[in-house]
């Protein structure tokens, strides 16, 4: 098993859908919240606003909000080292035909 970056997250990408944002394109509308992979959306978080990405949550260096971030820069952590990031998208749980949500 790989190192972990010194920010303690891993520096390898997961099996499921996945973005690098520094060398792949923004997610389609649907995506509105992403979260560096192996972090926890009340951790940290991006999620999208008009203009960019703000960061949200715990470990959020600031509390005032900051101005909206490009793409390029939500998967990269307090060391300076690119991740990569997953969907955290809320999405409806499905209710079964006829029936109430599970």
């Amino acid at each position: 098993m790989a190192e972990p970056c010194r920010c303690h997250r891993p520096l390898t990408a997961p099996d499921g859908q996945h973005w690098w944002p520094h060398r792949d394109p923004e997610p389609g509308p649907e995506v509105r919240v992403v979260v560096l992979w192996g972090d926890e959306p009340a951790f940290l978080r991006s999620v999208r606003v008009e203009g960019g990405w703000h960061a949200h949550g715990f470990a959020t260096p600031r509390l005032d909000p900051t101005a909206p971030q490009p793409w390029t820069v939500t998967g990269r952590c307090w060391a300076g080292v690119q991740h990569p990031v997953v969907d955290a998208t809320p999405h409806p749980t499905p209710r079964p035909a006829g029936g109430e949500p599970r």
